[in-house]
Order: C-alpha cells, then sequence, then structure tokens
C-alpha cells in the first residue's frame, strides 16, 4: 500500500470520528490571533508564561508544539495548502525521509540549541557596539534561495522545521522526558501490517511497533487517535500506561 493511500484512509478515519482535530485547529488560529499581544505584554507576563510552559511541557509533553505554537500553526497550514494543490498534482513528492538520514537530521535542532547562547551573546554584543546593526539588511539571492527551499521542505516534509532546525523544540522535547501524559496503543489490538498511525504522524515516530510512545519528538498533537480505525491509540496518565517503547 502506497503512502498517499495509507494517508487517505486515515484521513477517512479522521472525517469519520473527529475527535480532536477541530478542537486543535480553533487553539491553533486562536493562538495565531493573540500573537501580536504579545508585543504588548508587560515583562513579568512573559515570565510567567514562560514558567508555566516549561512547568507544562514536563508534565503534559509537547502541548505548545503540537497546539499553541504560532510557527508550528503556520507550518501545518502550509503542508495542508501543498496537500490540496502540489501533492494532488504530483503524488510522487509525497515521501518520507529515510530512517537513518532521519535519525541524523533529529540532532541538527540541538546543535542549534547549544549555539543559541553564544550566538544571543554575540548579537547582543554588536548591537551595542553598532548603534546602527539593527537596521534591515539588503535581501540578497542567496537568502531567497535559501527561504525557497526552506518552504518547499517544510511543505513536502511534515513539521521539517520543528523536527530538525527548531532549538525551541529542542528545549522542550529534553524538557517532556518526565511528562506524565503518554499515546498507549497495544499492538496486540492493531490491525495486521496497519501503518496508518504511523503514516499519518507528522512527528515521524514508528507508532506502529509502539505500545507507549515514549519519543521526546511527540508533540501531542494527537492524530494517530485521530485516524486510528480500532480506536486503540489512547492518551494516558503514563502511570497506567502499557508497557513499550
Amino acid at each position: 500500500m502506497s503512502i498517499a493511500s495509507v494517508r487517505a484512509a486515515g484521513k477517512a478515519n479522521r472525517k469519520k470520528h473527529r475527535q480532536v482535530w477541530p478542537w486543535r485547529v480553533v487553539v491553533q488560529v486562536a493562538c495565531l490571533a493573540t500573537l501580536p499581544l504579545l508585543d504588548m505584554a508587560p515583562p513579568w507576563a512573559l515570565t510567567v508564561a514562560g514558567v508555566a510552559l516549561v512547568a507544562g511541557t514536563a508534565i503534559l509533553g509537547r502541548w505548545f508544539c503540537g497546539w499553541a505554537c504560532p510557527w508550528g500553526s503556520a507550518l501545518d497550514g502550509l503542508r495542508w495548502v501543498f496537500e490540496k494543490t502540489v501533492l494532488r498534482w504530483f503524488p510522487r513528492l509525497d515521501f518520507t525521509v529515510p530512517l537513518h538520514i532521519h535519525k541524523v537530521l533529529l540532532k541538527v535542532k540541538y546543535v542549534f540549541l547549544v549555539g543559541m547562547v553564544p550566538l544571543a551573546f554575540l548579537m547582543d554584543a554588536s548591537s551595542i557596539a553598532d548603534p546602527n546593526s539593527s537596521e534591515s539588511a539588503s535581501i540578497n539571492p542567496v537568502s531567497v534561495i535559501i527561504i525557497i527551499v526552506v518552504v518547499l521542505a517544510i511543505g513536502l516534509i511534515p513539521r521539517a522545521f520543528c523536527l530538525y532546525l527548531c532549538p525551541i523544540g529542542a528545549a522542550l522535547a529534553i524538557v517532556s522526558l518526565p511528562r506524565q501524559l503518554r499515546i498507549t496503543k497495544p499492538r496486540t489490538n492493531c490491525g495486521k501490517k496497519c501503518m496508518i498511525c504511523t503514516v499519518n504522524c507528522p512527528m515521524h515516530i514508528d507508532l506502529a511497533n509502539t505500545d507507549t510512545v515514549k519519543s521526546e519528538e511527540c508533540i501531542q498533537c494527537l492524530r494517530c487517535v485521530d485516524v486510528c480505525p480500532r480506536g486503540t491509540a489512547q492518551l494516558h496518565l503514563a502511570k497506567t500506561s502499557t508497557a513499550g517503547k
């Protein structure tokens, strides 16, 4: 069965059940709409929000990435546009990154995370030394090419930026390791050779061979819950989860 047909089966199940997907879209749109308010928020409010984000991630997992991150929501929207246009016209472009390459690329965002602190210090020092450094730089062809490549990659590979490049996602992935909410899907209840959950997972987690999702890449989007034809995938407290990967 091709990737496109498996994804189509997952979409059919999602339309049939509609358990989570509509609510997630509502939350994402609401978060995007309130984004301009961040500029008006006082520093103490941003600090409280940051502490709440870290605490919530440690308990609930990467809910921010899956439900509230404006950039992640924009990526989901871009992917939806690609599914309705480019991938419908050219279905062969709908592919998954080979596993050995995927595992290597997953580490890139942690490199960016480590480099954020010295980079932020250098940028701050540069702005102090040169008051005019904050002026917008001219757009060059190389920058345009990079932007086009990134947009294409994001459109063709679901959540590519979140998976491979986002340093904030890397930090939240580490914080989410002790989370108490996890997706469980006992493989004994799965259909034979059913790959619907794996193929439809935007974070490329091998759900078909997993009883309990312990991967730090899980963003709690609950798409696997929506697309599972047997209702096997469910969200549970970690202490009640079935032992597994």
